[in-house]
């Protein structure tokens, strides 16, 4: 197996859960980690901090607010000055049932697809320039992995929403 010494991989939701697996499987085959977490530092901060090797960090950004995602890859720029690797595992949902179509409010579907959707989006936009520059400078391949859900394509998910906005992932 190829080691990723000297490669840097940004996992979106990398605090916990598939994001957090993500990260260690990254840090494991020697590759530098950013996190980029929305909003509990310390949860970030602790996986982190269990991660093997060093140089890992998190980063906070919403993935549903360009003007910090800019922020965020000017920071991965400064600090990591490479990107080869790029997770979007970020993603929201609220359990609402799909016969309860009422409870699926304008303000749920927006959130939803702000994050689970248009924050895809957004992050490569952001992180696309650099992942360029570190590819064609380094020699070596880089990735964009989306993380969906079977719920793209089954239609059974935490709701509506969360249905229609996986399927977009795989759309992007």
């Amino acid at each position: 197996m190829e080691t990723l010494d000297g490669r840097v991989a940004l996992v979106t939701g990398g605090s916990r859960g598939i994001g957090a697996a993500t990260a260690v499987a990254f840090a494991q085959g020697g590759a530098r980690v950013v996190i980029l977490y929305a909003g509990d530092a310390p949860v970030a901060e602790a996986t982190v901090a269990g991660l093997p090797g060093s140089g890992h960090r998190a980063v906070q950004a919403d993935v549903s607010n360009s003007t910090a995602l800019a922020a965020a890859a000017e920071s991965v720029r400064a600090t990591e000055g490479a990107l080869h690797f790029l997770v979007n595992n970020a993603g929201w949902t609220t359990v609402i049932p799909h016969a309860q179509l009422d409870d699926l409010t304008d303000e749920i579907l927006e959130h939803v697809f702000q994050v689970n959707t248009f924050g895809v989006f957004r992050v490569t936009r952001a992180l696309a320039p650099l992942m360029r520059e570190s590819v064609e400078r380094d020699g070596v391949l880089g990735c964009v992995v989306n993380i969906s859900s079977n719920a793209a394509t089954s239609g059974m998910g935490s709701n509506i929403a969360y249905c229609a906005s996986k399927a977009a992932v795989n759309s992007l």
